[in-house]
């Protein structure tokens, strides 16, 4: 079943199924990227996986909020296993143009696609 967005003008995305449902989920915001972005840049070299999927499961948070502003974090982490979360976070990812989609698409967190 597709969860229709929220809000008036939903934001573009990749269709995630959830919990049974279908949604719409954008890229980050670049709000949410500043905010973020210091510790979605340290997750390739924490070793630590329960703090790794903390900052995957608000970084998901934040995207879906974005066209279903009424979920809650600990709405949006009942809806990932072990299994899903990485998944669904590097689409997000790629959505945001910072890790590829598919091999040899995207930029990896960290790399400036700007002029030198």
């Amino acid at each position: 079943m597709r969860k229709e967005p929220t809000v008036a003008e939903p934001v573009e995305g990749v269709p995630l199924i959830l919990a049974g449902n279908e949604y719409l989920v954008p890229a980050l915001s670049l709000a949410a990227f500043r905010r973020l972005g210091p510790r979605l840049a340290a997750l390739e070299s924490s070793g630590d996986r329960l703090a790794q999927m903390g900052v995957m499961g608000e970084a998901l948070h934040a995207a879906m909020r974005r066209n279903y502003p009424e979920l809650t974090l600990e709405q949006v982490e009942e809806m990932f296993d072990l299994r899903t979360i990485e998944a669904a976070f590097l689409a997000v990812l790629g959505q945001s143009g910072v890790v590829p989609h598919k091999p040899g698409e995207g930029t990896p967190l960290g790399e400036s696609t700007g002029p030198s």
